[in-house]
């Protein structure tokens, strides 16, 4: 399976993709510095830039599923500015990969694409839950509303 992730240079992506590559997928990264992102990976994982994923590209490469997990760093500092830039960039991403998805022809179209979220969508006072765990954003709990936003985008497109 050709495997395209975003936010490849991540915590969780790189793993996983050198976990794919290993398992005998191929594994396409994106990130806003492919050089850089590259440096760490199997030389079998191709890196490309944010300019350059395009529904060509996705139709030429015959792209089968996406795994986004782009986006601004939670594991920094928070204050105003970066938790909006922590929400935006998560927001915006989702947005783009649903609209390149739109764009693809059908018959090429990625059969699948993965969002990642995390257990912080629910309540920090909710515990334990499980998937029929009800979600509703925690006004106190900044993660919680990051993915309830995103969660909500994902169903809305």
């Amino acid at each position: 399976m050709k495997v395209l992730i975003t936010g490849i240079s991540g915590t969780l992506a790189q793993p996983l993709a050198i976990a794919l590559q290993s398992a005998g997928h191929q594994v396409i990264g994106v990130s806003r510095e492919p050089i850089r992102a590259a440096v760490g990976l199997a030389k079998a994982i191709h890196v490309i830039s944010w300019e350059q994923l395009t529904p060509g590209f996705c139709s030429l490469q015959r792209v089968e599923a996406i795994i986004n997990f782009a986006g601004e760093p939670m594991m920094q500092r928070w204050n105003p500015r970066t938790k909006a830039a922590i929400l935006r960039s998560r927001l915006d991403t989702v947005r783009m990969i649903c609209n390149l998805l739109r764009q693809i022809p059908a018959r090429v179209r990625p059969e699948c694409f993965i969002n990642a979220s995390s257990v912080s969508i629910y309540s920090s006072c909710a515990l334990p839950v499980d998937e029929f765990s009800t979600v509703r954003p925690d006004l106190a709990f900044f993660q919680s509303q990051v993915w309830f936003a995103v969660e909500q985008l994902v169903t809305e497109l």
